[in-house]
């Protein structure tokens, strides 16, 4: 609906959004609670891009809509094209769609939390 009213400046924001949350998911399954943008992207390529468990181009894929929501939310003297709302998107929806597959073979893991020290909450072991 954005992208068809020519909010292209929202529509990136929001693909990057849909990204982020996704990545929460997957983390979410394997038990990992970041607790800013930071740690997310951070552990999701740790955790899942670096292990093998994700290809690496969602890694990219990742930064450059991270670079694209950046420029859409605070550079507002720079117009946001259309072609970029619409490659977000699809970015997006590939991103979700990847994680959406993953998720069973990441809920039936017995991955123990990471015990890292950093931007993410451990869950109560009880």
């Amino acid at each position: 609906l954005l992208i068809d009213g020519g909010e292209w400046r929202d529509a990136v924001s929001r693909a990057y959004y849909a990204v982020l949350d996704a990545a929460d998911g997957a983390l979410a399954a394997i038990r990992i609670t970041p607790k800013s943008h930071a740690g997310t992207l951070t552990l999701f390529s740790a955790r899942l891009i670096q292990p093998g468990r994700v290809p690496r181009r969602y890694g990219r894929m990742i930064n450059q809509i991270q670079k694209w929501r950046i420029e859409a939310d605070y550079n507002r003297m720079e117009a946001v094209a259309e072609g970029r709302a619409r490659e977000a998107l699809a970015d997006a929806e590939d991103f979700e769609a990847m994680v959406e597959a993953l998720l069973p073979d990441l809920l039936n893991t017995d991955e123990a939390d990471p015990g890292d020290s950093g931007d993410f909450a451990h869950p109560d072991p009880a």
